[in-house]
């Protein structure tokens, strides 16, 4: 998603008061390294666990890139995260962000407690619609004019 070289880094561990208390790792700026399917690159993996300072946390992230590279940025790429968090009431969270040709268009976050709290929210770019709108129509002219080409060379 840009050029930028593929990184990776692990904190193995960290100890407090003599016992074990966080480790997580990650891997980033995969690029066009790791396809999920044609056109979908798994970009950025992070996980990371914290037992002491109680609670339990888990925490994570993942980056997707959708579509051909553009000056070094992905068409669209997805980016979101998540959290555990074993406490009374326990909760899970998760959000992320969309952005189209590097422009952030998008991002939201949502939350659930186990004693039935609910939070969301999330917030459109519309200044950036326009954005999504020319890549769209641009996107359908262009497979409108491969259909084209493609009937007219079996007519042929």
């Amino acid at each position: 998603m840009s050029n930028r070289k593929a990184s990776s880094g692990a904190w193995p561990g960290g100890i407090s008061g003599g016992r074990f208390s966080h480790a997580g790792a990650y891997v980033d700026n995969l690029g066009n390294l790791v396809p999920l399917a044609p056109g979908v690159f798994l970009n950025r993996v992070a996980l990371g666990v914290c037992v002491d300072p109680p609670p339990f946390k888990v925490k994570g992230e993942v980056g997707i890139g959708f579509g051909p590279d553009v000056d070094g940025k992905k068409a669209i790429a997805v980016n979101g995260w998540f959290q555990y968090t074993d406490s009374n009431p326990w909760k899970i969270e998760a959000g992320g962000a969309v952005d189209v040709f590097g422009t952030q268009m998008a991002d939201g976050h949502f939350s659930y407690e186990s004693s039935g709290m609910v939070a969301f929210g999330s917030v459109l770019s519309a200044a950036d619609i326009e954005t999504i709108r020319a890549y769209v129509i641009h996107r359908a002219h262009a497979q409108l004019a491969q259909n084209e080409a493609g009937a007219a060379k079996k007519a042929n």
